[in-house]
């Protein structure tokens, strides 16, 4: 059992565990922070295209953006937490000790 599991008395394979830790945060965005940058950069242009060929005038291409990732974050947590539950139940509490 690592120190994770030691102190928070959960695994990191729980995908709440380590996503859910607030003092991860510096973490992510020093590795990651970057491509979320671009991702999000990217998607409200797509965003700004589709109002423009739509003559959507009152879309605002941020906020659009912003929304989609808030939409897609979330079914991806649940989409995980789902099959999480899945597997507990298929091998047991203790499945992530089983790789």
């Amino acid at each position: 059992m690592g120190r994770y599991d030691e102190v928070h008395g959960r695994s990191l394979q729980d995908p709440d565990a380590f996503w859910g830790e607030a003092g991860s945060r510096g973490v992510y965005l020093e590795r990651v922070g970057s491509i979320d940058n671009v991702y999000l950069a990217d998607l409200e242009n797509i965003c700004a295209d589709l109002a423009r060929r739509g003559g959507y005038k009152h879309l605002e291409p941020k906020a659009a953006a912003l929304g989609l990732v808030a939409i897609v974050s979330g079914l991806v947590l649940a989409l995980r937490r789902r099959d999480y539950r899945i597997q507990q139940r298929r091998y047991g509490a203790d499945f992530d000790e089983q790789d």
